[in-house]
């Protein structure tokens, strides 16, 4: 990894106003000890569901018998050929395989989708109407990349509330092949011709856990 520069945030920070699916608002970041209260220390109590901010989604979310976070070596989570693909979307839009025009390369083992709705990520339109995408896709991208681990998105989730059923059909579809999910990360700093050598990506590691928060970093030429 010498030739390895440059490392880059590719995860949201967690706030208490963090977008969440659907609208929720079950995040609780509040202050437990302080110093300026006259405590010896400052700590903090957090709340929050295992789906929120920057998180990946493992098969047992949608899979009864598949894998957990805990049932993962870190290995799987490091990424050596990420590759990112522009897509151009509108608010709500069902994304489709036609809709992928970049080629992308065979070797490729995370296919990031930056498509700029981050961009609306404090504005209500990021969880009422994100993009989503087409359970067909799975079968693209394994089609053209046979060692694909993981797709990561800028957007809320795989699933937007405006095609729900489908959304559905694609988590089970991209779960059950064992590729990884990874939302609402942060691609803005993905600028033009940007060449990505490894991603890391670290999820907090709960026993059984159907998904979790991660960071995530990103390192470029």
């Amino acid at each position: 990894m010498d030739n390895i520069v440059a490392p880059i945030w590719l995860s949201h920070l967690m706030e208490a106003d963090t977008p969440l699916y659907g609208g929720s608002t079950d995040i609780n970041i509040r202050s437990d000890k302080s110093i300026t209260k006259g405590d010896s220390c400052n700590t903090s109590i957090l709340e929050f569901p295992s789906h929120v901010g920057t998180h990946v989604d493992v098969p047992y979310h949608f899979v009864e018998q598949g894998r957990s976070v805990d049932m993962y070596q870190p290995g799987e989570f490091i990424f050596n050929h990420p590759f990112i693909v522009n897509v151009k979307v509108e608010s709500g839009q069902l994304i489709l395989p036609e809709d992928i025009q970049t080629q992308i390369p065979a070797t490729t083992d995370l296919i990031l989708i930056k498509t700029g709705f981050e961009s609306h990520r404090k504005k209500e339109v990021y969880w009422q109407a994100s993009p989503g995408l087409s359970h067909e896709l799975a079968d693209a991208f394994l089609n053209k990349c046979p060692a694909l681990k993981a797709i990561g998105m800028d957007f809320i989730s795989i699933s937007s509330l405006k095609h729900r059923e489908e959304g559905r059909k694609a988590h089970k579809a991209f779960l059950s092949k064992q590729v990884l999910l990874i939302e609402d990360m942060k691609l803005s700093v993905l600028d033009s011709g940007i060449i990505l050598n490894t991603v890391m990506v670290m999820p907090l590691r709960v026993l059984g856990g159907d998904g979790a928060p991660c960071t995530i970093i990103g390192f470029k030429d």
